[in-house]
């Protein structure tokens, strides 16, 4: 240890003069990397933290050049904060990439001070590095989130945006070589016997490659793509030894290092497979093959759907029906935002009755969050203008509901007498499940309209949803091919009997309550209904007739486990949003916020809804404002990601919150720029801490300066004497210099027991020792011990008979008393009384210790017991401002409490109270 700190101390010596005064044990107390360089960058000081940080000790690092030593460069950086500083005199800051001792990627942020000569010119700087992984980590998982998120929503925009395969395979396959950064790719589809591989469409692969048999076609065998493609797991490889020989040569031939092949599937049928590869040795990591597979569950749905709608095409002619509900929300208010009216759908998606709605406002069915919104668009459809938005709802478990929602006005004689809305329910829906639930309706509807006019088995065998007909006895009178393969059931061992006979575990539930309803009522009955004899969740339409049931439905298994999944995956990422001790929030094109997570009700004092469609300029100082506007506006025409962002804010109730903002850009499907979304972080106390530490930094570096330059000038002095003229100088004028340099030495040892005093109590190390103390007997025996250093003769001691013993530390309570006497003689002249009086109210004892001095300005009163301040004419006595702040924290370690009259010229008055037994 000792060998360390005489190292630091040399080290110091090289520093300039406001460092070189710096504690070597106070350097290495810092809790961040601090580091000096000179303008050659080398290194001349490095504290405890940067050496265990960059794992050098101090003799290794001194003299070597920064960038040689931490990045193992062979010049300066690019971006090293240091060079800009040292050309502009400016502080700086970047973000340096580094690993850990176990290979992982660590992140720190390293900021750069100037140090001045007395002509400005910058001789050295100081780095200051801060670990900010754990930060730049989670905004990259953030980031990663958002890209997956906005892969998926394009993936479902592509399938929903066309039926024609080819050209939809087309879209896909580029939109996934693009996400995945792969040079090449292809899909292959099944044929309909389910026994050969056929290529679909390809991109970036040579005419020669994809012609070839063994690439254009793949026949059952035991090549990986094969089984791959008939569900046994995705593929991510570079080795092609296990292929078949020809496609192996072919794959080499053409440069391609690495294949990610991700099988489709749809309701747990194989449609074919989609390779993605790779070339340059460059590999696919199991998060690009996740993302593959996530993506390759839409492609699959999306084929079977273009298939269906391509069938369905060809038979238009044959198949013609009418839907006789709606599937939309539709609901209608009056001009004061009551309902009047809603269908059943409304009912069916959000649990609530119509008629309890009847009258009422549609208020508290909204998020409050979408409130805002929601009224904006009403008061705008009143005026005319249809609006189209989202917006969420509760349903009756107050569970949310999304909705896509068109809101029109209801025109009577040329006037608006309401509004009426239709709603579809997106909560958890892809629009290419919408898709093929259009198709299954107009094909339910085409198999109504042909009924009339053709015999209804034609049609119901050649469709790919199951239907069965009931009499009105509930008796199977037709059942297609589809629900034999369904239910596992031969249609002529049915035909004829009471399906509730059949199927008796379907006795009650929501299937047997719907069909009942459609029956009895003549309505058409839509629902999803789970059967639990068969563990399947089907999707049902049932259509009455005079003669009976007609029932529509099919499997919905694989569609119900992905909304599971995706709403469990939504429900995770909203939790984490609100709970992160982060303010997450989304800005649009023209920077105003269109989220807000509730965390900055913590930050600034508002609710959410009070930021929405503001500006984070308009929570600034003017001036604070324009100068954030000026960082990020080149930031934003650029469209770069930004981090570590400064800029102060106004809280709520007006004070200053200083936060530090990190964003990333927001594209659309289609590459258009949509904004900004990213977190603030709340670093009002870290910037406290750093102005505090340079205060220090400053007020010890400034007052321990003057008594060690007495010291030194005397002991200059005592030497030269004893040179030049030994004989001839008087023993008063050596015992005068020895008495400077004793009374310096005194007033550092005070200096630096103060700051040790200070340190201790502010970190709760000072430990008292209560005991009943009798003031009647300690005070006299107090000013009687000290009179050989104070003046006690002027103190003036009056003591109120009868007070109890106090509860104190009697050390301490010593050190309080000679604080307050010492700066009452000092302050006061000599000819007047220093008056201590002792006296006792409501169980405390009351101390006041007053002079006749110099008194104590109006404005400084309020920070007379702060840290380091000194008023007015105190400043001159020197010290470093630490006697009251101490005396403060030693009175309230008691349970008590110090506070002081005065006014200028008129002398000041200190009482302090401690408890009494």
């Amino acid at each position: 240890m000792e060998s360390t700190l005489n190292h630091t101390r040399d080290d110091l010596a090289l520093l300039p003069r406001p460092l070189a005064a710096l504690d070597p044990a106070f350097v290495d107390s810092i809790q961040a990397s601090v580091i000096v360089i000179d303008r050659k960058h080398r290194i001349l000081l490095a504290n405890k933290f940067a050496r265990q940080w960059l794992k050098h000790s101090a003799e290794e690092m001194r003299g070597q050049f920064c960038y040689h030593l931490v990045h193992r460069a062979e010049e300066v950086c690019a971006d090293c904060p240091s060079a800009i500083t040292f050309r502009t005199g400016e502080s700086a800051s970047t973000i340096h990439t580094g690993l850990d001792g176990e290979g992982g990627t660590t992140y720190a942020q390293i900021t750069t001070h100037a140090i001045k000569d007395k002509r400005g010119k910058v001789t050295h700087v100081i780095e200051y590095g801060v670990d900010v992984s754990e930060r730049v980590l989670a905004e990259q998982q953030l980031v990663t989130q958002n890209k997956r998120l906005a892969t998926l929503n394009a993936i479902a925009e592509i399938a929903s945006g066309s039926l024609d395969v080819d050209e939809m395979l087309q879209s896909l396959l580029a939109k996934l070589i693009e996400v995945t950064q792969g040079d090449a790719g292809a899909i292959m589809l099944l044929n309909d016997a389910g026994d050969e591989l056929a290529l679909r469409c390809h991109q970036g692969l040579s005419p020669e490659l994809v012609v070839r048999p063994g690439v254009a076609c793949v026949k059952p065998g035991k090549q990986r793509i094969w089984t791959a493609a008939i569900g046994r797991g995705p593929l991510r490889t570079n080795n092609f030894d296990g292929e078949v020989q020809s496609l192996a040569e072919a794959l080499k031939g053409e440069g391609i290092h690495a294949l990610a092949s991700v099988p489709l599937k749809s309701r747990n049928r194989a449609q074919g497979i989609v390779n993605i590869v790779r070339r340059e040795n460059r590999e696919f990591t199991p998060g690009d093959l996740e993302l593959l597979v996530a993506s390759a569950d839409h492609i699959g749905t999306a084929v079977e759907n273009a298939s269906l709608f391509r069938y369905l095409a060809e038979s238009e002619e044959k198949y013609r029906t009418t839907v006789e509900n709606s599937n939309d929300i539709i609901w209608a208010l009056d001009p004061a935002g009551t309902f009047i009216w809603g269908n059943r759908r409304g009912e069916e998606i959000t649990g609530h009755k119509m008629e309890e709605w009847i009258g009422k406002s549609f208020a508290p069915l909204i998020v409050p969050e979408d409130l805002p919104l929601v009224q904006q668009v009403f008061a705008d459809t009143l005026a005319g203008r249809p609006r189209n938005y989202e917006v969420r709802v509760y349903n009756k478990d107050r569970d949310i509901v999304v909705l896509l929602v068109n809101t029109s006005p209801i025109i009577s004689n040329g006037e608006v007498v309401g509004t009426v809305s239709f709603g579809k329910d997106i909560t958890d829906r892809k629009q290419a499940e919408e898709e093929r639930a259009r198709l299954a309706r107009e094909q339910a509807a085409r198999v109504e309209a042909e009924a009339a006019r053709r015999r209804i088995s034609d049609v119901l065998e050649s469709i790919t949803d199951a239907f069965f007909a009931l009499d009105r006895d509930w008796r199977f009178t037709y059942v297609n091919r589809q629900t034999e393969s369904v239910l596992t059931i031969k249609r002529e061992e049915v035909i004829g009997k009471n399906i509730w006979d059949v199927f008796p575990g379907a006795l009650g539930s929501l299937f047997y309550v719907e069909c009942f309803r459609a029956a009895s009522q003549q309505l058409t009955a839509a629902f999803e209904s789970f059967y639990s004899d068969r563990e399947i969740w089907f999707d049902v339409r049932a259509y009455p007739s005079e003669n009976g049931l007609a029932v529509y439905f099919r499997d919905i298994t694989a569609r119900k486990q992905t909304e599971e999944a995706l709403q469990h995956s939504q429900e995770r990422f909203r939790n984490l949003v609100e709970t992160t001790s982060d303010w997450v929030w989304e800005v649009g094109e023209d920077v105003r916020y269109t989220y807000v997570s509730p965390k900055v009700r913590d930050l600034l004092g508002y609710d959410p809804e009070e930021i929405l469609g503001k500006t984070p300029f308009d929570l600034m100082p003017p001036e604070e404002a324009k100068r954030v506007a000026g960082l990020f506006v080149p930031i934003a025409a650029q469209r770069r990601p930004f981090s570590g962002l400064e800029n102060t804010n106004l809280h709520k109730d007006g004070r200053p919150v200083v936060l530090e903002s990190g964003g990333v850009p927001v594209f659309g499907a289609s590459g258009e720029f949509r904004g900004y979304r990213g977190i603030d972080r709340d670093i009002t106390a870290r910037k406290r801490t750093d102005e505090f530490r340079e205060q220090y930094v400053h007020t010890v570096s400034h007052d321990l300066r003057n008594p060690l330059a007495t010291i030194r000038g005397r002991a200059q002095m005592l030497e030269r004497s004893f040179r030049e003229a030994q004989g001839s100088v008087s023993r008063e004028r050596y015992l005068d210099n020895v008495s400077a340099i004793l009374t310096a030495t005194k007033r550092m040892n005070a200096m630096i027991q103060d700051l040790v005093d200070s340190a201790r109590l502010e970190a709760g190390q000072l430990h008292l020792d209560a005991q009943p103390v009798d003031l009647e007997l300690f005070v006299p025996e107090l000013l009687g011990r000290i009179t050989d250093v104070l003046d006690t003769g002027r103190v003036h001691l009056e003591i109120a008979s009868g007070c109890r013993p106090a509860l104190a530390d009697p050390d301490r309570l010593e050190r309080i008393l000679l604080n307050l006497l010492t700066n009452a003689l000092k302050y006061s002249d000599q000819e007047t009384t220093v008056r201590v009086e002792v006296r006792q109210s409501d169980g405390k004892a009351i101390i006041s210790v007053a002079d006749l001095g110099i008194g104590i300005a109006a404005a400084d009163l309020p920070h007379i017991f702060e840290r380091f301040y000194r008023a007015g004419d105190a400043a001159k006595a020197g010290g470093l401002g630490l006697g009251l702040y101490i005396t403060r924290m030693l009175v309230e370690a008691h349970g008590g409490r110090i506070w002081v009259e005065s006014e200028p010229a008129g002398g000041s008055t200190f009482y302090f109270f401690l408890p009494q037994i």
